[in-house]
């Protein structure tokens, strides 16, 4: 899969163009300091607490981020699918250090880059440099509805916004991930779906 480096160039272009325009030459810089990484399902590819300094454009396949309860369930953060970025390093960093998990879901292909390789890079092309700052922009405000989904919606209401923002996602992951995700039981999201498909 992608075995071409036009097929790579057009998928992060994809990602990249509806944040903010860049050239094709300003991505063909980007390959030339970037290792594609290919992660099996269920995968964790990163660990909360150990170093990490990579920044990730997604080609393919869809991963999520978590934590652990002091129970040890796992609590679902974001989803995050292709043709689309893992947050930035400076979001889920601190010091170094991850402060989450990120998992696959399904078999992941990622083109990652350095931060400090990326940093560089920012600091030499304007526009690589506002996509950068609204990638920071757009984490920063999913986190914030996030916390409107949890405590301004009714789970059917979560359920409604979920299939619009996710399309199809329900039908590809496991439900009790989606399940942690809206912060309540698998029963009780099977009995919401079964209630949906009803109505």
């Amino acid at each position: 899969m992608f075995k071409s480096k036009k097929i790579i160039k057009e998928k992060i272009l994809k990602i990249i163009n509806p944040i903010n325009f860049i050239s094709e030459e300003t991505v063909d810089i980007i390959m030339d300091f970037s290792q594609m990484e290919k992660i099996s399902a269920k995968t964790i590819f990163i660990s909360k607490g150990k170093q990490n300094s990579k920044e990730y454009f997604i080609l393919n396949g869809i991963c999520r981020s978590l934590l652990y309860s002091p129970k040890g369930e796992d609590i679902t953060l974001s989803f995050y699918v292709e043709n689309s970025i893992i947050p930035p390093c400076m979001t889920r960093t601190i010091n170094g250090f991850s402060n989450q998990n990120f998992q696959a879901l399904t078999d992941l292909t990622l083109v990652s880059i350095s931060q400090n390789k990326f940093l560089e890079l920012i600091n030499k092309y304007e526009k690589l440099s506002v996509f950068a700052n609204k990638s920071i922009e757009n984490e920063l405000t999913n986190k914030i509805e996030k916390e409107e989904f949890l405590i301004g919606l009714t789970a059917k209401e979560k359920l409604t916004e979920f299939r619009k923002k996710y399309k199809n996602l329900e039908n590809l992951i496991p439900h009790n991930i989606i399940a942690s995700y809206f912060g309540i039981t698998n029963v009780s999201f099977s009995r919401i779906r079964k209630g949906t498909l009803k109505s």
